[in-house]
């Protein structure tokens, strides 16, 4: 009975969004198969036929999943259970934007509204999907994930997929995951994803830092990828300018022979980014980003954008608060309150908390520095 009514809220979920009836009715079965094939991790832990990998793997889960708990995050039943997925890529996500233009094509679902991207169960469904808007005249980038989160209308378990990861992605990917469940700010999917991001990427840094030492392998290597991080997020947000500026700049009267040349200056641009990128490279301390920059076009920087979106900004809000993470997850939740069912801008409140932490601290040290005062 409880499986039954699993299946039937995965169908009512997907089956509102708008979407092809044979788009609803994959994306419900999906989901409900999911649903359907989840195992207790703490029994396939205890079970001694358990995979010893997968028994520690799930064990890594579990106590990432009480580290985020710890944080203030609002965890539920998700990641308590296991679903064994029978392929690598759970789903092939499409992102589009026109070629002369820096902008999101958009799909708009319920409960979250519009996302620049859609999700697809079968790589050719997103191939076709792709060469229907590449034909209208968009870039499009198509990629694999792993997992996605239903924001806490179900308990999420954790997928088989995702076992390909490494520890330290595995945790970081759990801790991003269940700040979903914890806040999420309709129609902002930029800012969603890159606090989330944040959050994940300091996490898994303090998860490490807590069970196996300060100067443990893994948190040395999360430190460093936290740090490559911010670099390629600034790397972006420069491109994106450049980019906007450049398609800015007025068209002449015959606009085919102008959208010609415009495109190949474009190419330029893009050979431009790509040496730009190799010049920085001296500056990582990871192999992570090796080869972000081999294939670009708008959708690609668009679709790499909206986890990197001012990234330095959560950083510089994470610093103000000391890196604690249960005082990060208030903040947040406050700008939400302020945000939700609203046109306000996250990032603007976001901008306008920093400035008055930053102006409070400064007093703080004045008033330290000066008795007198």
């Amino acid at each position: 009975m409880k499986k039954l009514h699993l299946l039937c809220l995965a169908l009512l979920l997907f089956a509102t969004n708008g979407c092809s009836p044979i788009y609803i009715m994959r994306a419900g079965w999906e989901e409900a198969g999911i649903l359907w094939r989840k195992q207790d991790i703490a029994s396939l832990i205890a079970d001694p036929n358990t995979d010893p990998e997968l028994a520690r793997k799930l064990a890594l889960v579990v106590e990432a999943r009480e580290f985020a708990k710890g944080m203030g995050l609002n965890v539920g039943g998700s990641y308590s259970e296991y679903s064994e997925i029978d392929r690598d890529v759970l789903v092939w996500v499409l992102s589009a934007s026109p070629k002369l233009q820096l902008a999101y094509h958009t799909w708009w679902f319920p409960i979250v509204g519009r996302l620049p991207y859609k999700g697809f169960f079968e790589k050719e469904d997103g191939i076709a999907e792709a060469k229907e808007l590449s034909d209208e005249g968009y870039d499009i980038f198509l990629r694999p994930s792993p997992a996605f989160s239903t924001l806490g209308w179900f308990d999420d378990p954790l997928l088989s997929t995702l076992l390909a990861y490494d520890d330290i992605s595995l945790a970081n990917t759990v801790i991003h995951e269940l700040l979903h469940n914890t806040v999420w700010i309709k129609n902002h999917v930029g800012f969603n994803e890159s606090l989330a991001n944040a959050f994940g990427s300091v996490g898994v840094i303090q998860f490490f830092e807590q069970r196996d030492g300060v100067e443990s392998e893994n948190a040395v290597e999360a430190r460093h990828r936290w740090h490559d991080e911010l670099i390629y997020a600034r790397f972006i947000s420069a491109a994106r300018e450049r980019l906007e500026k450049f398609y800015l700049e007025p068209k002449n009267d015959q606009k085919k022979e102008d959208d010609a040349i415009k495109l190949k200056k474009r190419e330029e641009l893009f050979k431009s980014l790509k040496e730009e990128w190799t010049a920085l490279k001296p500056q990582l301390k990871t192999n992570r980003y090796n080869n972000a920059v081999t294939k670009v076009n708008n959708a690609v920087l668009l679709a790499q954008a909206v986890y990197l979106d001012r990234l330095w900004l959560f950083d510089d809000l994470l610093k103000n608060l000391e890196y604690s993470l249960p005082e990060y997850t208030k903040a947040i939740e406050a700008i939400k309150t302020k945000t939700q069912d609203s046109d306000t801008d996250p990032f603007s409140v976001l901008f306008s908390v920093l400035s008055e932490r930053l102006q409070s601290s400064r007093t703080e040290d004045l008033a330290k520095s000066d008795p007198s005062r």
